[in-house]
């Protein structure tokens, strides 16, 4: 789907990016800038800067920046399209779609898809809450310890026995064959029987507030105890959490979360007052899910079951969380209690009690070995350092990572040369100790063919002057190639925004350097005589460089006795030299 450029460009300007920033951190005026901590990574001192007239934001930081489209895109997990149409309906501006028949086809279905999601989690609610034979199916929740605000602050509801309901039921409402066989409700082997009958359906909300999938449980031995939604055109597995639409205010204020195994811990959480528990679904915890979560959060509680298998998933969640900058921390529940058992032999006060008390992921995950294997032989200290070593490696704050080297030679009593050495030895591309891939350095003062186009994203009005230049001598950096290349296609779609121009770049270390030398002033003042200055540089440059190639051509002419060569060569040179001559006055 395609946005007109001209709708892209209104947006823009009638979103304040101050007032868009200022919803997730506070600004404080300094200078030309807005001056706050940044959102996105965790800091005392604020290196996070908006420039309001250039409608852009920097972190001087961790390096984030760009336009108000990209902060809703960080901030908000959102693509480029969604975050248009997110500040569109802020400022209120209706987004018209330039669609090919696909894409048109593909967001009518998407739409239709949200809405029947939307509409089945309100018939379940409603069958759950008012059809007297679905008591039973009410008081097991209401055994679990779950009250009826959290019952309908989750959207709970039941769908009928019968493995044909659903269908008959959505047929009833005019919906056809070939779009139910797609939706994610029907088999695929017969469109006819619903994957979802008798069981307790708890809707997957995402945290846009939008239904996109359901897992249901079984209130008997007939079949699977859940069932997920399979993966369809608004959902897709590892990307979202249960509960997510419901602890996001609170993850930001916080920032922090709790993550725990499945959807009825989440709520007996939530009903306790930790209104910042999510959990996976249907599948492993992911990076994908963690990234999402560092878009709020610095913090993780990970609250898993005691038993082998919550064991071995509290470790690579930990690793996760490393991994995408989150500190993790640990609540270890006694004898194997869950979330939801607590809350409905012991109470909310019970499980509050618990959940006070954190420990640091290093110290629960050396425990642990410690237990299992002891320190008393080398054989044992051995273990111990190698089932540390995978964490250690996640670390991706050096000064983290040596602390915890530190504390595990201590604790093991030996040096920490030894445990560096296993470390090494046992790389697993460690932040630490990783090789540096070589990659290119983009400089713009050694390319000043780059600088000439940086100067030119925020001064567009001096395009003429450099397309000439382009025109008659070309551009030997392929980077100033693409920066150009993305200004001239901007400029052709009505639009010379930083935001339009970046978009149109698809080097993100390209993309970064420009959005970084855009933030600071460096091109503010004087931009006509930056601009010249280098215009007027690289046409020398470009005129000694055929010059000198005019010289070596002449020079084997004349080896070779030919006069008539000679002749229109010097006369090129000649012209070459005119020019060279009157180059001031460009």
């Amino acid at each position: 789907m395609k946005i007109p450029e001209n709708t892209i460009q209104e947006i823009s300007e009638r979103s304040n990016i101050v007032d868009i920033v200022s919803e997730y951190t506070t600004l404080n005026k300094k200078g030309d800038k807005f001056w706050g901590c940044c959102p996105f990574h965790n800091e005392k001192t604020p290196s996070f800067t908006v420039t309001e007239d250039k409608n852009m934001f920097y972190c001087f930081g961790c390096q984030k920046g760009g336009s108000v489209f990209n902060f809703i895109m960080e901030i908000e997990n959102m693509s480029f399209v969604d975050s248009v149409v997110y500040l569109g309906k802020k400022v209120g501006i209706a987004i018209n779609f330039n669609n090919s028949i696909q894409d048109e086809k593909q967001n009518t279905e998407r739409e239709i898809l949200i809405s029947l999601y939307e509409k089945c989690c309100g018939s379940f609610s409603y069958i759950l809450n008012s059809i007297e034979k679905n008591n039973s199916v009410k008081h097991y929740l209401l055994d679990r310890g779950l009250n009826q605000q959290t019952i309908d602050d989750f959207r709970i509801g039941y769908i009928p026995s019968g493995s044909n309901w659903l269908y008959n039921f959505l047929k009833s409402k005019n919906y056809s064959d070939s779009f139910l066989l797609n939706s994610g409700f029907f088999s695929k082997r017969n469109p006819r029987v619903s994957i979802f009958f008798d069981r307790i359906m708890f809707p997957v909300i995402n945290q846009h507030d939008q239904v996109v999938a359901f897992s249901g449980r079984t209130l008997s031995d007939n079949g699977p105890k859940y069932i997920n939604s399979p993966e369809t055109l608004i959902y897709h597995k590892g990307s979202i959490l249960f509960g997510i639409n419901l602890a996001i205010q609170d993850i930001r204020k916080t920032k922090s979360f709790i993550l725990c195994e499945g959807n009825i811990d989440v709520m007996a959480l939530h009903q306790a007052g930790f209104k910042n528990a999510v959990a996976p679904l249907g599948t492993a915890f992911t990076e994908s899910q963690a990234k999402l979560l560092k878009r709020y959060a610095d913090r993780g509680i990970i609250l898993f079951d005691g038993d082998a298998a919550g064991i071995k998933a509290t470790e690579k969640a930990c690793s996760i969380l490393e991994r995408v900058g989150i500190s993790p921390e640990v609540i270890s529940l006694p004898n194997n209690m869950d979330p939801a058992e607590i809350l409905k032999k012991n109470g909310e006060e019970a499980l509050k009690k618990y959940c006070k008390y954190t420990i640091n992921s290093f110290d629960y995950l050396l425990k642990r070995l410690l237990n299992q294997f002891g320190s008393e032989s080398p054989e044992s200290k051995e273990n111990v350092a190698k089932g540390m070593l995978p964490y250690i490696n996640s670390i991706i704050s050096d000064i983290r990572k040596e602390a915890c080297l530190e504390k595990l030679a201590s604790e093991l009593g030996v040096s920490k040369k030894s445990v560096l050495s296993e470390l090494t030895q046992n790389n697993r591309k460690s932040t630490y100790l990783k090789k540096r891939i070589e990659t290119e350095i983009i400089d713009i003062y050694s390319d000043k063919e780059l600088y000439l186009m940086c100067a030119l994203v925020l001064n567009s009005n001096y395009y003429d002057k450099v397309n000439q230049f382009v025109n008659d001598y070309g551009l030997s950096s392929n980077n100033a190639f693409t920066v150009y290349n993305a200004i001239s296609s901007s400029l052709n779609d009505g639009n010379s925004s930083l935001e339009s121009v970046t978009r149109r770049i698809s080097n993100l270390d390209l993309k970064q350097l420009i959005v970084s030398k855009c933030s600071s002033s460096e091109f503010d003042d004087n931009p006509g005589d930056i601009i010249v200055d280098s215009l007027v540089f690289l046409k020398r440059k470009a005129l000694l460089v055929k010059l000198s190639e005019l010289e070596t051509k002449i020079g084997k002419a004349g080896m070779q006795g030919d006069s008539g060569v000679i002749i229109e060569l010097l006369k090129e040179k000649s012209k070459l030299d005119e020019k060279l001559g009157r180059i001031e006055d460009y």
